[in-house]
């Protein structure tokens, strides 16, 4: 037997350099068959693979997981295998192996029995067989399996056994559960690649972050982990911490008797709307673990740390983006009962009730979180300007934030162009467009169209405070499908915002809905309130009957206005969604000659062309043009119509999605400066005409099919507080072509 030792020894290491070298999938049964060919007939051997238990008892030999999917026994050059979930049966034959004084080997991996002559080298057999079968265990994919589902069980029993969710009860659930020390921590910022930085300059403990996410001292965070706070001067773990991050991976090292090691975690996701212009995948915040420890580090324990705290991240990722849009819509809900019962009289009051909300929205910790100065504009059709509605900063001279952006003569600054273009409008820090320079050109590659554009746009484009090298975000807020303002969040100390454009597309949206959201609850709180011709109906019909024994024409007119009235569409209509625009604008063109007589047909054809550029108009806007027209032309007694001061215009305002603007200047005819913010957002009482009754419902029907109906005076008032006002109506079209 001594003689063919060499040969046993020689083909095992053959079978193990296979197994080690192998990219294809292999059975275990069939490589037990190549194990057991291979052995002598007077050798029997039990084998298996074990895992150390990390969940339930752990006495004795129940310490260990024991798989039977991965445990044979050789008898007499025959290979047998144990059914799934036979844990007994192994038990009972590693007894029996015990009781005839087998040859036994353990490791924390694998249990091996033999029985073999006793001049065989039967450590050299079983270091061989361990090798085969572990590395079969760790290439085939069962290693991984295990490390998955330990790591699954971990997080289960986590959110199970933990009654409050923090950063600092997920470390203490690390280090008395898995037995590992670790310290998380949020970037700040991304990492300028500086000679001279400190970790302790973009990295923030997540444990010094209170309940309201407001950054505390972390000077007692250092004094109480010394080994980091040496650590973190280390130029070694600088460039460890550097590739972590770069990298997205794993770096280690020691230094001055600490071994520790990096893990840093960024996820990214796809985004997909119809802009082209914010698809495409985007990042979230990086998260950086340190571990750290005087003696051994286990990447077992690292492996199923960091499986934990990434499940951790991303479901109070997920929670807290819930959770804010919740608060929104709990706000925005309480918002609209109180003007539902007690509506606004002008629009001055319902932009101060939206102020108000978007104070209490961007207290939300989830947006606080983005350390970064933020601005709200909304869009003035009148003045064609962005005017300030919120600052984070405060509307005071000192917060040097500029109250209105012309959108023609003030193109340098982000806000404009991102309402100009319709589209999201992200501006590196300078600092980081220098860095991304140097590196290009110590590497010697070619700037790539990224950063050109960016070297560009820092030297060009301005935040709202006038600030220009500062690192900006600006996105459009749209109602329905138009846009009606600019979002835009600055920093000067983070190199790039892009890393919150998720959160801000997400916001940008919510606020713009809430603002209709408000404009709708005021409708509601006046329209019931008014008194309606038809909530009197069999009255008139009353009165109808005794005029028309004395006029009968007129009450035959009226009765034909009040059979009419109640739906301005025709019901044959109801199914279609839109209709040829040159079919549309003749009849608009008709309606109009009819109201105004006067006007020339050429002259009005020519006010009506911009829609034109429309294939087809909706339905709903068609009729509500014509309640525009009928209403204007209502107020002919007061006022006589001007086509000079009547303007249509018909485009894209945002790609895919056009529009139509129609503004009107009523001529020699003025309001109370006062009365003019009152038009369009409640019926003014105190007149004696309908026209500002009729400009309230016109408004509101405008609001209800997603547009806006805004009065502002245009003009200095006279000695009598009386001003000149305008008037502008936009419509959607967004379900069609332009």
């Amino acid at each position: 037997m001594t003689s063919s030792e060499p040969t046993i020894f020689l083909e095992l290491r053959r079978l193990l350099d296979d197994v080690f070298e192998t990219h294809s999938l292999m059975e275990f049964q069939e490589l037990v068959d190549s194990y057991r060919s291979l052995i002598p007939d007077d050798i029997s051997i039990l084998f298996g693979i074990r895992e150390q238990k990390w969940f339930g008892d752990s006495s004795d030999d129940k310490e260990y997981l024991l798989f039977p999917f991965l445990s044979f026994y050789i008898s007499n050059k025959k290979a047998y295998f144990f059914k799934s979930g036979g844990r007994k049966e192994i038990v009972k034959h590693i007894e029996h192996c015990k009781s005839q004084s087998y040859y036994s080997f353990r490791s924390r991996k694998c249990y091996f029995f033999a029985d073999a002559p006793t001049e065989f080298d039967h450590e050299k057999l079983f270091n061989l067989t361990k090798r085969i079968f572990i590395t079969y265990y760790h290439n085939c994919g069962n290693r991984s399996h295990f490390l998955r589902s330990v790591s699954s069980r971990f997080v289960k029993e986590f959110w199970n056994e933990v009654d409050v969710y923090s950063w600092n009860n997920l470390q203490k659930y690390i280090y008395e559960k898995i037995g590992i020390s670790v310290k998380i921590f949020l970037q700040k910022d991304e990492i300028y690649f500086e000679r001279d930085f400190s970790p302790k300059d973009v990295l923030l403990p997540c444990e010094t972050i209170n309940d309201e996410f407001r950054p505390q001292d972390t000077g007692q965070f250092f004094e109480k982990n010394p080994d980091l706070s040496n650590i973190f001067y280390s130029d070694q773990f600088k460039n460890d911490l550097l590739n972590s991050i770069q990298r997205n991976n794993q770096s280690f090292g020691s230094w001055s008797g600490i071994k520790y090691l990096v893990s840093s975690f960024q996820k990214q996701y796809f985004n997909h709307f119809h802009q082209e212009e914010i698809r495409g995948f985007h990042k979230t915040p990086y998260i950086i673990c340190v571990y750290s420890s005087r003696e051994e580090l286990s990447l077992e324990k690292v492996f199923f740390s960091d499986t934990l705290i990434e499940n951790y991240i991303a479901t109070v990722h997920e929670v807290e983006r819930d959770e804010l849009l919740d608060d929104i819509d709990d706000v925005c809900a309480a918002y609209e009962i109180d003007l539902s019962e007690t509506p606004v009289y002008t629009r001055d009051e319902l932009i101060d009730e939206y102020e108000q909300l978007l104070h209490q929205i961007f207290r939300n910790q989830s947006i606080y979180e983005l350390d970064a100065d933020v601005t709200v504009r909304l869009f003035n059709p009148f003045s064609r300007s962005l005017d300030l509605l919120y600052s984070s900063r405060g509307h005071s001279a000192a917060s040097d934030v500029a109250d209105s952006l012309d959108l023609v003569t003030d193109k340098d600054y982000a806000s404009v162009v991102s309402f100009n273009k319709a589209s999201s409008v992200d501006v590196w820090h300078k600092k980081k467009v220098f860095n991304e320079i140097s590196k290009k050109k110590m590497l010697g590659l070619d700037l790539t169209d990224e950063i050109n554009a960016q070297v560009e746009k820092s030297d060009y484009l301005r935040n709202s405070f006038g600030e220009k090298g500062n690192s900006i975000l600006a996105y459009q807020i749209s109602s329905h499908d138009v846009i009606i303002g600019v979002l835009e969040i600055t920093s000067e100390d983070r190199g790039s915002l892009a890393l919150a454009s998720q959160l801000i597309t997400k916001i940008a949206r919510v606020i713009g809905d809430a603002l209709r959201r408000l404009e709708l609850a005021n409708d509601r709180g006046w329209l019931t309130r008014m008194q309606f011709l038809h909530a009197a109906r069999h009255k008139i019909e009353r009165i109808l009957d005794q005029v028309r024994q004395s006029l009968p024409e007129v009450a035959d007119e009226l009765q034909k206005i009040l059979r009419s009235a109640a739906v301005s569409e025709d019901p044959d209509n109801f199914g279609d969604t839109s209709m040829d625009t040159v079919e549309g604008v003749t009849e608009l063109i008709e309606k109009m000659c009819k109201l105004f007589p006067n006007l020339s047909e050429h002259e009005i054809s020519l006010k009506f062309f911009p829609l034109l550029k429309l294939k087809k108009i909706s339905i709903r806007n068609f009729y509500a043009i014509q309640e525009i027209i009928e209403t204007l032309a209502s107020n002919e007694k007061h006022s006589k119509f001007s086509l000079d001061h009547f303007e249509v215009f018909a485009g894209s305002k945002i790609k895919s999605d056009p529009i139509i603007l129609i503004s009107y200047r009523p001529e020699q005819w003025e309001e109370p400066k006062r009365k003019t913010y009152q038009i369009c957002v409640s019926p003014i009482s105190e007149t004696d005409g309908t026209f500002h009754y009729g400009l309230f419902l016109l408004a509101n029907q405008i609001r209800m099919i997603g547009g806006l109906a805004l009065s502002a005076n245009e003009g200095p008032s006279d000695k009598y507080n009386l001003c000149p006002f305008g008037l502008s109506f936009l419509l959607p079209e967004s379900d069609l072509d332009v």
